[in-house]
């Protein structure tokens, strides 16, 4: 286990930019681990919210492979208990680092993290009314 800081300074620049956007979003890193053996994984960072429904957590897996066909750079979110996603799956949880597409999917990217963190508040909020009525 790694924190962000022991890092920071190394990260590489769309990754820093990531990081950086994370924060001004209200997220936090509060773990980084790269202990896996998948070829294709490079890390996984746990975020978590620092103020809006504060404390709540996802992942974020980063994949990097240098093929000649199937290569892939990029980061997906899940929830915290979800298994690593496909790598090569491109929906609205994820970004690429290639190319210009990072600078058009990002702000996307943090719009669908922030949206995750509200209907996990909304849902929270729901089943503390149901616990209360009963």
């Amino acid at each position: 286990m790694k924190y962000i800081t022991d890092i920071e300074k190394n990260l590489p620049p769309k990754r820093k930019t990531l990081l950086y956007n994370l924060r001004k979003n209200n997220w936090e890193v509060v773990k980084i681990s790269n202990d896996f053996s998948d070829w294709i994984y490079d890390e996984k960072w746990i975020v978590e919210s620092t103020r809006e429904n504060k404390g709540f957590q996802i992942q974020l897996w980063f994949f990097k492979h240098n093929g000649l066909h199937d290569g892939v750079d990029n980061v997906q979110f899940t929830k915290i208990d979800d298994e690593m996603p496909n790598p090569y799956g491109e929906r609205e949880n994820s970004i690429y680092f290639d190319g210009r597409k990072f600078e058009y999917q990002l702000g996307s990217f943090l719009e669908n993290i922030h949206i995750l963190r509200c209907i996990n508040k909304n849902e929270k909020n729901d089943l503390e009314r149901t616990k209360n009525k009963q």
